[in-house]
């Protein structure tokens, strides 16, 4: 449901007559670029229209901004400065803020860029939201009202979110048709597993094709870009977590050839909130949908939110997919969980493993401040799951070989993988 901003993101001139149709045509053939990092516009865009329109970059000229990694590693937010390196004939500029458009596009217009959308005023224009606006406007006539009303449907910062998120998961637990159906699957996986152990193998870049050798006889769980490395080597997870939904539309594009039936040997599961993401992804029946919530990623939320065992409550997003693929495990009655790949430290120039069995580089210009907060949030996303995990009696161990991960007892996964597990 969309709803009018308060009136001091009032837009004028061309900007507020735009409509899809002429942002359609002008931006064939064109590099798009977003501008303006909104917690809303810009992750609204994303889940609606990346994988239909693409964008190539995103500006801001906020220095506090500059350097994150929007919405996982996908795309890096640049200082607005670099915008000057580009061809302005072949660039149009998507505005994904909603204050200050018009001096935006005052500013942009003085730098010699020309060809420039506002988002909000285009989705604006949109059938459904002509129909609701007559209904909205008197509410929205005024500014503290309007300012309260408005929070809700912030989906991803806002704590309205997470009370709309908590009413489904209990409608899912009580098996409301609607809300339930779609996740049965997770009833059905539970306890599958019940007293054994399995392995969650990350992408660290500690990550060695001989781990994954010795894995083969184990039930192991893998993550994110795993699949770089099955030309190196004929194992396959047994089951497959993608929870960031920048990075699934970058799979899904023709790059990558992705297909979810070969990332592993059984079941993949996928943030809900990925689903426009795969409306023409073919080979997904082993697809799982993962009920998502996304409350934590508000960086002005001191306490962490995390629910509980039951999953169909529902899975609170903690910084890194590792976790969710830990609540996975231990939804399925897993005892010993040990974790390889895990280096949680983005701080050098190689991330992740890469597709020759080497490494990618990673993005030296991220180096520093963004990384320091990336691993300092994790750590906080890890102590959380341990907490959860020592009440249910799981144990946690770290198999990794280095890294900066030490929240998790530290063995040997040469002496784990000799030894026998224990039921």
């Amino acid at each position: 449901m969309r709803v009018l901003p308060p009136r001091r993101f009032k837009i004028e001139g061309r900007l507020r007559e735009q409509t899809w149709s002429e942002f359609e045509r002008a931006v064939e053939g064109k590099y798009l670029v977003l501008y303006g990092y909104s917690q809303t516009l810009t992750k609204d865009y994303v889940i609606r229209y990346q994988s239909q329109y693409g964008a190539n970059a995103i500006y801001d000229k906020d220095p506090d901004k500059v350097g994150y990694q929007f919405a996982g590693s996908y795309m890096t937010i640049k200082h607005s400065s670099e915008m000057e390196q580009l061809h302005r004939e072949k660039v149009i500029v998507l505005i994904t803020t909603l204050s200050h458009q018009s001096e935006i596009e005052k500013e942009l217009r003085n730098r010699g860029f020309y060809q420039i959308f506002s988002y909000y005023s285009m989705e604006s224009k949109r059938a459904y939201f002509r129909i609701i606006k007559p209904f909205l406007v008197p509410l929205f006539s005024i500014p503290p009202l309007a300012r309260w009303l408005y929070r809700p449907f912030d989906y991803y910062r806002s704590t309205w979110s997470s009370i709309l998120f908590r009413i489904g998961g209990i409608l899912r637990i009580l098996r409301f048709p609607p809300s339930y159906r779609p996740y049965a699957h997770i009833t059905e996986s539970k306890s599958r597993h019940t007293g054994e152990r399995c392995f969650i193998v990350a992408t660290g870049p500690s990550l060695r094709l001989e781990d994954l050798e010795l894995l083969k006889t184990e039930i192991t769980f893998s993550v994110n870009g795993i699949f770089k490395l099955f030309k190196q080597t004929s194992w396959r997870p047994d089951y497959y977590v993608l929870e960031d939904y920048w990075l699934c539309n970058d799979y899904m594009s023709p790059r990558y050839h992705f297909r979810f039936e070969d990332m592993c040997k059984r079941e993949a599961f996928v943030n809900n909130m990925c689903k426009p993401f795969l409306k023409h992804a073919t080979h997904r029946k082993n697809v799982r949908f993962t009920p998502t919530c996304y409350v934590n990623v508000n960086p002005k939320r001191r306490r962490l939110k995390v629910s509980g065992h039951n999953l169909l409550f529902g899975v609170d997003v903690l910084f890194t997919v590792v976790i969710t693929a830990i609540r996975y495990a231990s939804h399925m009655g897993f005892r010993e969980i040990y974790l390889v790949g895990a280096d949680c430290d983005y701080s050098g120039p190689q991330q992740h493993a890469g597709e020759d069995g080497s490494l990618d580089k990673g993005n030296a210009a991220n180096a520093g401040a963004s990384e320091l907060l990336a691993y300092q949030r994790m750590i906080r996303g890890y102590e959380s799951i341990k907490k959860l995990m020592d009440k249910s009696g799981v144990k946690l161990f770290n198999a990794t070989r280095g890294g900066s991960l030490e929240v998790f007892p530290r063995v040997s996964l040469n002496e784990v993988l000799g030894s026998k597990s224990t039921n």
